[in-house]
């Protein structure tokens, strides 16, 4: 059964800080593609097996749990230059996570989605299914907003 869900936040909301800017928010994703663990506390390791300058193919240990399934995956990971970065999970089922960065009508006004497509054994209507549906929800949450976190922290320590 197939999952879908985005998740949308205010990048620069008033408690937000330090603020970010698109360059900064785009450099973020960008180291995001290359050292996921820094920003995904599930990822174990990443090894970037090549890249271009449309994306990179890697392989990525995930931690097992009700979010992810775990173990090593193969990613193919391209890219539109400051808008989208699309992950794509290879084997017996794609799926994909792609972050968007946009920007609202006001001057600094931004905002980072997390989309998911995700493929689960289930049998759609039963039990499972909505518990299914509650973990990847509240995963998909902790996640645009760990990895918002993570790239402002980022910002801080001087490694934009």
């Amino acid at each position: 059964m197939l999952f879908s869900i985005a998740c949308t936040v205010s990048i620069n909301s008033p408690s937000a800080n330090p603020t970010l800017t698109k360059d900064e928010v785009w450099s973020g994703l960008m180291k995001k593609a290359r050292r996921p663990q820094d920003y995904v506390p599930v990822i174990n390791h990443c090894e970037l097996l090549s890249e271009d300058e449309n994306g990179l193919l890697r392989d990525v240990d995930i931690q097992p749990g009700k979010f992810m399934p775990g173990g090593l995956t193969r990613e193919k990971v391209t890219w539109v230059k400051k808008i989208r970065v699309d992950y794509v999970m290879q084997g017996d089922k794609p799926q994909t996570i792609t972050n968007i960065l946009s920007e609202g009508p006001a001057p600094g006004e931004l905002y980072l989605t997390f989309s998911y497509e995700l493929e689960r054994d289930v049998e759609p209507g039963s039990a499972e299914e909505a518990a299914v549906w509650e973990n990847i929800r509240a995963g998909a949450q902790k996640s645009v907003e760990g990895a918002l976190k993570a790239i402002r922290q980022k910002k801080v320590d001087g490694l934009l």
